[in-house]
């Protein structure tokens, strides 16, 4: 089982992001240019369930990474040393008196192939993370023999290429931002939740649940550029942030930019916020 301290709200907020009709784009690529500079970057939007099968599976990602003398994303990606930071934590019997008997085997289950050990995680992980899961077991089964999401799988080429990289936020930055946006998912939250999240596991996979996943592996976007954003505290003002920092990189870089998709999307993001300073902002063919 994959990890990421943040991977479960950037992945939710994806989720929810993507569940409304969409039109097509058929692109997650985008090549950004500025007339009179000869730098070329290129803007990734990614789904943080999807792992290294996803990214292999397209050659131009790579491709266009390794063409870049600069990797850019949001923070650097080190699940083992979350898993241990995790683990390190005094161990809970709350859990265990939250739950069924019935309950608990089936979220040892689910958590069966991770090192994680449950009895340490925050009600709000756990609930973050029963959910991103059942995208991965029900909605993309391939990605479960993936070792990587996606990011980290771009990092470790990163590392292996020995090109330098830039983060926009440090884990610190990120796990303020995941502290407040979860403080209402105590355990009493957690004990309401926990049954339909369980359910879902019973479920078959249907397009009322795995759309937001089917519609991005399909490259089946609407990035209503048209419409203003709808979370201003993880996407707008994060997106506005990067952007004191981006240009510069851009003007002196060819960039490799990997982000969440919706950062990407609407009014607020990278993209709109490029081209309305002066950047070329072009789809790129899958």
């Amino acid at each position: 089982m994959r990890s990421s301290r943040f991977q479960s709200l950037w992945t939710l907020i994806t989720l929810l992001s993507l569940s409304e009709p969409l039109a097509a784009q058929r692109t997650i690529l985008w090549k950004v240019s500025k007339p009179g500079n000869a730098h070329v970057s290129y803007l990734l939007g990614t789904f943080h369930t999807l792992g290294e099968s996803f990214i292999d599976s397209f050659p131009v990602i790579k491709d266009r990474l390794l063409s870049s003398d600069l990797y850019v994303s949001e923070a650097l990606a080190d699940p083992q040393a979350i898993i241990r930071d995790i683990n390190a934590r005094p161990e809970s019997d709350t859990l265990r008196i939250m739950v069924s008997a019935q309950q608990l085997e089936q979220i040892k289950e689910i958590y069966h192939k991770s090192s994680l050990d449950i009895f340490k995680l925050t009600p709000a992980e756990l609930t973050e993370q029963l959910v991103v899961f059942y995208f991965q077991y029900g909605c993309h089964p391939a990605s479960l023999a993936d070792k990587y999401t996606s990011d980290e799988y771009l990092q470790q080429i990163v590392h292996q290429y020995n090109k330098p990289a830039f983060y926009f936020e440090t884990d610190s930055m990120q796990e303020k931002l995941l502290r407040d946006q979860t403080t209402m998912m105590d355990w009493k939250y957690f004990k309401k939740r926990v049954g339909y999240l369980l359910q879902m596991y019973k479920m078959k996979p249907t397009a009322a649940v795995c759309k937001p996943e089917w519609s991005y592996l399909a490259f089946d976007i609407d990035y209503d550029f048209d419409k203003a954003c709808k979370d201003k505290v993880v996407v707008e003002n994060r997106n506005d942030a990067w952007m004191n920092q981006l240009p510069a990189l851009l003007d002196q870089h060819n960039c490799f930019v990997d982000v969440g998709m919706q950062h990407l999307r609407n009014r607020c993001g990278l993209i709109m916020q490029l081209k309305a300073q002066g950047y070329l902002v072009e789809p790129m063919p899958m």
